[in-house]
């Protein structure tokens, strides 16, 4: 019987053959390998994964679970961010007044493991701060916390990129070519910081989901590609909370094109809804609104399509200019292509949610390229 191991190299097989290889084909594959064969259902486990977009193997019970909540993850086999080990001694508080010792055991551009000897007063979801050489203390939230044997296991979520509260930098980056990206929420006269780490949330998810389209397209057609990691510029808590993110310009020019084909897509979806509230006000029998229902679900995958198709048109464009190729391979983003499930499947729904969704205070803009010069300290 295969193991995660056996279904996660096939997998990769299976996509390094474009997803054409049969289900005969891959456990050839592993049994060359001297790796187990997989069933058949992991064979179809295969050819949804690749049709939701991911290039990376996510096990059949999660994927399951999580596509019946609607919660599918942009990188299943990883976090946002790469984590290295560490063994630095810090201190968090939730006042900064108290403070509690504790090591770090690994760290992100966003994000640590830590560990205790020590309770710590705190519960998840709480705000706290992060103290350690070289850093201004860091705004944080306390992800999760659990024993283990004899220490206190947690993680911790910084609300700004890390790298912010530098104190002396390792070295000096080199000037880039870059962008920013604006997320602005207007409805409170003060923002919580779990709505601002939810602004995060959404706008790493759009970055991610971004440079791993583009990563993925220039291996197709293995091309070397260089992404800038994002870098926040700034952060505002009153109204309107605003993030301003500088990300590589090579998504710059990818988020150009989703915010004017979404905000067109946003206009017809806001006169739907308007036509229909005016019908149901006028009638209120039950028929009526079952059929309005129905062709406001039509009229939305209709927008759908639409949305695919505008992007399909346009995307190509993009691909030659910022990998600076002449030619695309003629099947890219092929109706059953993995290129083609990223796009609809993970790039598309972070992007809708972030430009045209249900929070009308969710506010996205971009400016395009200019040179990010580093300041020395």
């Amino acid at each position: 019987m295969a193991n995660f191991v056996d279904a996660l190299l096939g997998y990769e097989y299976y996509i390094d053959q474009s997803g054409k290889a049969s289900f005969e084909t891959v456990n050839d594959f592993l049994g060359q390998n001297n790796r187990n064969h997989i069933s058949q259902r992991t064979y179809n486990h295969y050819r949804s994964l690749k049709r939701y977009g991911f290039s990376s193997y996510f096990p059949i019970n999660q994927f399951d679970v999580s596509r019946t909540l609607g919660q599918l993850p942009i990188s299943p086999d990883r976090r946002r961010y790469e984590r290295e080990n560490k063994n630095i001694d810090t201190k968090i508080s939730s006042d900064r007044n108290i403070w509690f010792s504790a090591i770090m055991i690994d760290k992100s551009l966003v994000g640590f493991g830590m560990t205790t000897l020590q309770d710590i007063p705190m519960k998840d979801g709480d705000p706290i701060w992060i103290r350690m050489k070289q850093y201004h203390d860091i705004p944080a939230i306390l992800v999760w916390k659990k024993a283990d044997n004899k220490r206190i296991r947690f993680g911790v979520r910084a609300i700004e990129f890390i790298e912010t509260y530098r104190i002396t930098e390792d070295k000096i980056r080199p000037s880039r070519i870059m962008g920013k990206l604006i997320v602005r929420e207007s409805s409170k006269v003060e923002i919580s910081w779990q709505e601002i780490y939810n602004l995060m949330a959404k706008t790493e998810k759009l970055i991610d989901a971004s440079s791993g389209l583009l990563k993925h397209i220039a291996k197709v057609i293995n091309v070397d590609v260089k992404i800038s990691p994002p870098v926040l510029s700034s952060i505002k808590f009153s109204s309107p909370g605003e993030l301003i993110v500088i990300i590589d310009y090579k998504l710059i020019a990818l988020l150009i094109i989703l915010i004017r084909v979404i905000q067109l897509w946003k206009v017809e979806k806001e006169r739907l809804k308007e036509e229909t509230r005016s019908v149901k006000l006028d009638n209120d029998m039950k028929e009526i609104e079952i059929e309005i229902a129905r062709k406001a679900i039509k009229l939305k995958k209709v927008f759908e399509l639409d949305i695919i198709k505008q992007l399909l048109n346009e995307i190509p464009a993009w691909v030659k200019k910022v990998l600076n190729v002449a030619n695309l391979p003629s099947n890219l983003f092929e109706p059953e292509s993995l290129e083609k499930g990223m796009l609809k499947e993970q790039l598309l729904p972070v992007a809708v949610d972030m430009i045209a969704g249900d929070n009308p205070t969710i506010q996205v803009e971009v400016k395009e390229n200019f040179i990010d010069k580093p300041q020395k300290n």
